[in-house]
């Protein structure tokens, strides 16, 4: 998959393309539906997951996961 955010963000990340999050994130990770995503960073908010997307947590969120119809797959660590 191709890196959709690596680096520092700050502020909520909307993902419209399937990819990888590497980098920090200093907000809010919405995930828009349909959509295949690992997350391998860390993300200082939470991460809402989109009706019908893909997405494994590997790496470490802070503000929880809501799903909203998608699949999740947590290996890394989550926190509210």
């Amino acid at each position: 998959m191709t890196p959709v955010c690596g680096g520092i963000h700050d502020g909520d990340v909307t993902l419209k393309e399937d990819g990888d999050v590497t980098g920090i994130v200093d907000g809010t990770i919405v995930i828009e539906p349909g959509l295949r995503t690992r997350i391998s960073g860390i993300v200082k908010g939470g991460v809402v997951v989109g009706k019908d997307a893909d997405v494994l947590i590997s790496g470490i969120v802070k503000g929880g996961v809501r799903n909203d119809g998608g699949s999740v797959t947590i290996t890394g660590l989550v926190s509210d």
